[in-house]
């Protein structure tokens, strides 16, 4: 068989799968019941010596529904692969079984179960209300070995109708197709249930070789969701029990280096590869890997690879739609290539845009696992009788979603498979051959480089480092508050921002930071002295719930401070008193500016202008003061004598 050429086609034929129902498909309107729905069936049916084998198919809805299956021919292009999941392009059909209940079939807890009966030749005919309800001649030849490939079934109900796969091997696997499956593990809203769907299949199918690449911010924001706490453990050991599981050593936000070293910022790539590498293993994702692979982003360049590899990665991910030349428009899925002006020692693997696609789950999880399965087994069946190993990447989108139902069938499917294997990514890049099978064994990238970031962002970037550091240096006794900023900060060398996405976190980085420093505060209530030389009280507050040290600096223009003007503080409490010696070159009102900075002096926390009156006491106050004092002294003896007097009298 051979690959279409009408990729275009096949993409547009795709999403009409997705999101728009085939135009068979009967309205739910026209009846109240659910739509009958897939639940399971064979992933693949082989054909023996007898040439014969059987198919199950198993469906959920209620037992008066009807349904009736109807078997087509093999499917010889991709794009017929996509069009015959919307139900396009079907054809005649080879056979059919008549219309009968769903109460016909073998009957478990949750499902109705059919049978249908494939033969190389002979005639095609229904079986009626039985398990099974037809057999159908695939019009093959077993000992030509013609029989092999991808078969679209169509299910027809009241309610729906749909098109799933049957995958026949006819003869004897040569070399199966190595599957490499990346799952993907995203922060933002639903994150718990989708972390509970992951580790949850994963853990059911734990005997199946997988990568994961979980986005280190993901991870840290579940550990501090008590509702997370289960599902992480149960991922954690999963990624532990096994070196068939994967887990690729990802930074805090993809990046491409290449486009931060000529922004100037090179020295950052690092920073966030090693921030996401301490916060995956703060929280118990201890293994790993750079072997596996990296992830490349948006438009990578050769500089983009060889960057990469100076920061340990050798082999890389791209997209095929990164290519100058797409391999949608040849037969090497999967095999590893080098780039054109790339270093030779780095190993590339394109990713198929459709296949990922495909892993969307939508609302019939089961369905979709099973197309994708037969798209995949599709890729073998182009070339069964290749010798040499070729391969495949499933890596789920960014926008992808875990569904418990899709993996679980996903990778059953996989494990019990003739014409696909599942491995690693570390094993793909090592058992497929460097431009094995005819293969081009350099190709190269649709960017020939990589686009700095605008100067204003770059400056802008590299100032909010500098004042972070600072803050930092206050906030020694608390560092998370300070790697919380910098993760923020972090956050704007994401490749996938736009340009106005890359200011709006810039800006984002900006306010965090100033609303820490607006926590403290310098007290401005007017202080009054009663003499020349005294320490005045200087009042710092906090809301922040972390100690943070720094200097206190006080200036002015007539004031004199004997035990110098700077002063090292560490708040830890809400309020903090500093007493500050001072000198007044005479009676009256002065003005004194009183400035906390960090530590290094960097950073500005909080500012304030003082009214200080100094005043002295006479001597002939001091002699009235007194001399009233004592007045009142005898005045009180007097009364409380008389009171005395007078209470005896009575008695």
């Amino acid at each position: 068989m051979s690959r279409s050429v009408t990729w275009v086609s096949a993409a547009v034929a795709l999403l009409i799968g997705l999101g728009i129902p085939s135009a068979t498909s009967t309205p739910a309107s026209a009846t109240n019941r659910a739509p009958v729905s897939l639940i399971s069936q064979s992933v693949n049916t082989v054909l023996g010596p007898t040439s014969s084998a059987h198919f199950s198919i198993s469906l959920a809805g209620a037992p008066s529904d009807t349904v009736t299956f109807a078997l087509y021919r093999a499917l010889s292009t991709r794009s017929a692969v996509l069009s015959a999941k919307a139900g396009q392009g079907l054809g005649t059909p080879l056979g059919h079984s008549d219309s009968v209940a769903l109460r016909c079939g073998i009957t478990t807890t949750s499902s109705n179960t059919f049978t249908i009966s494939l033969t190389a030749t002979g005639s095609s005919r229904p079986g009626g209300c039985a398990p099974t309800v037809a057999t159908i001649s695939l019009s093959c030849s077993y000992a030509g070995q013609t029989c092999g490939g991808v078969y679209p079934l169509k299910v027809t109900t009241p309610t729906r109708s749909f098109v799933t796969f049957i995958t026949v091997v006819g003869s004897r696997v040569i070399q199966p197709l190595r599957v490499a499956s990346l799952f993907t593990l995203q922060p933002g809203h639903g994150a718990t249930k989708a972390l509970s769907d992951l580790s949850g299949a994963l853990g059911a199918e734990a005997s199946v070789p997988v990568d994961l690449l979980a986005s280190p911010a993901a991870i840290e924001a579940l550990a501090r969701n008590p509702q997370a706490s289960t599902p992480l453990r149960a991922l954690k050991l999963w990624a532990s029990s096994s070196r068939s599981h994967e887990l690729l050593n990802a930074p805090l936000v993809p990046i491409d280096p290449a486009v931060l070293r000529v922004s100037k910022l090179g020295a950052t790539s690092a920073q966030v590869l090693d921030r996401g590498t301490a916060i995956s293993e703060a929280n118990g994702f201890t293994t790993s890997t750079r072997s596996a692979g990296w992830v490349a982003g948006n438009s990578p360049s050769p500089q983009t690879l060889s960057d990469v590899g100076k920061l340990g990665f050798s082999r890389v991910l791209v997209n095929d739609n990164d290519l100058s030349q797409p391999t949608a428009t040849g037969l090497f899925w999967g095999q590893p290539f080098k780039v054109s002006g790339a270093p030779s020692s780095t190993m590339v693997i394109a990713v198929d845009p459709v296949i990922s696609a495909e892993m969307n789950a939508g609302r019939d999880p089961q369905l979709h696992a099973y197309q994708l399965l037969a798209d995949l087994a599709f890729h073998h069946f182009e070339r069964p009788s290749l010798s040499t190993p070729q391969g495949i990447v499933v890596m789920a989108p960014s926008s992808w979603v875990p569904s418990a139902a899709f993996m679980e069938t996903y990778l059953n499917g996989l494990n019990h498979n003739d014409v696909l294997e599942a491995t690693t990514l570390s094993r793909l890049f090592r058992s497929v051959p460097l431009g094995g099978n005819g293969a081009a064994g350099i190709r190269q990238l649709r960017s020939a480089a990589s686009s700095a970031w605008p100067a204003h962002q770059v400056n802008r970037f590299r100032s909010e480092q500098h004042l972070q550091a600072d803050f930092a240096t206050a906030t020694l006794a608390a560092p998370p508050r300070a790697l919380a900023l910098a993760d923020l900060l972090l956050g704007a060398t994401n490749v996938g921002l736009s340009l106005t996405q890359r200011s709006a976190v810039l800006s984002h980085a900006t306010a965090a930071l100033r609303a820490q420093r607006d926590q403290l505060n310098v007290s401005t209530a007017q202080i009054t002295t009663t003499a020349l030389r005294e320490s005045i009280p200087i009042t710092i507050t906090s809301t922040a719930n972390y100690p943070i040290a720094g200097i206190l600096t006080i200036a002015s223009d007539q004031l004199r401070f004997p035990s110098g003007q700077r002063f090292h503080f560490m708040i830890s409490r809400s309020t903090k008193v500093i007493r500050i010696p001072t000198r007044a070159p005479t009676t009256g009102s002065f003005t004194a500016s009183v400035t906390l900075t960090t530590p290094r002096g960097g950073l500005i926390l909080a500012k304030a202008k003082l009214l200080v009156v100094a005043s002295r006491t006479s001597i002939v106050a001091i002699i009235l003061t007194i001399g009233a004092l004592a007045v009142l002294l005898v005045w009180w003896v007097r009364t409380w004598l008389t009171g005395a007097k007078k209470k005896r009298r009575r008695h």
